[in-house]
């Protein structure tokens, strides 16, 4: 038994990529995650927002587990990883009253 978390598979001719890529679909349950994300130009306005929804996860702890996933990528985040930021962005802006009331 193996288990092969993740695999790239690269070169320069695409017809036989997609053809090396069916292959391995017709032996082994794979998924096709696409091409790679780009690397963002600028990554700390990424790392200022991830820094952001951190400091939220005080107040919301749903997004305890999204946060933690973004924070991976601080070093070199993609593309992807931004439209997701700023996904969980506009869905925190969307409920603004989800949180916890403290009483003492």
């Amino acid at each position: 038994l193996v288990y092969v978390n993740d695999i790239v598979i690269t070169g320069s001719d695409f017809g036989l990529l997609q053809q090396a890529k069916h292959l391995l679909c017709q032996e082994l349950q794979t998924n096709d995650l696409g091409q790679l994300g780009d690397e963002i130009s600028d990554p700390s306005s990424y790392r200022r927002m991830v820094g952001r929804l951190i400091y939220l996860t005080e107040t919301r702890p749903y997004i305890v587990h999204a946060v933690n996933i973004l924070s991976q990528f601080m070093h070199k985040p993609c593309q992807s990883y931004l439209d997701t930021a700023l996904r969980l962005l506009l869905y925190l802006k969307a409920s603004p009253s989800q949180g916890f009331l403290l009483s003492f």
